[in-house]
């Protein structure tokens, strides 16, 4: 299991893995400051990392590599909080929460996967739009 953990000696979150066998965990993965959130994809083979910049919990989104143990920044600006909500069944798409485009107001959007770029798709009036797991519809 992959899991989030500030085990004994560590000053915050980081992402190990646990062995079932021997109870034992191996770090999988420091990124210098906490790490606030772990997700996985619809099909749970690829993992995505909360991580936050500065302290002030403006959470950028990033990639984790498994067999490299490394991330890419997939989404994210400093000052700024993105969340992930959901990924499409297919994989090929994450929708988030994000208030990039303007600091007051928390917007939905699609991010594209594959061309790793947002889409111009922007779910509006999102307080009339309850989210429900796996309800998206491309």
């Amino acid at each position: 299991s992959i899991l989030l953990a500030v085990l004994p000696g560590d000053s915050y979150a980081q992402l190990y893995k646990l062995d079932h066998k021997t109870r034992k965990f191996s770090k999988q993965y420091d990124a210098g400051r906490n790490i606030s959130g772990l997700v996985a994809n619809y099909n749970r083979d690829q993992l995505y990392l909360l991580i936050d910049q500065n302290g002030d919990e403006n959470y950028q989104i990033y990639a984790f590599d498994q067999k490299g143990k490394k991330t890419t920044k997939i989404f994210g600006n400093d000052g700024f909080k993105a969340v992930p909500i959901e990924f499409s069944r297919d994989g090929k798409r994450l929708y988030l929460k994000s208030n990039h485009e303007n600091k007051g107001i928390y917007s939905v959007y699609s991010f594209d996967l594959v061309t790793k770029k947002p889409t111009a798709r922007k779910v509006s009036m999102v307080a009339r739009c309850p989210i429900r797991r796996n309800t998206w519809r491309s």
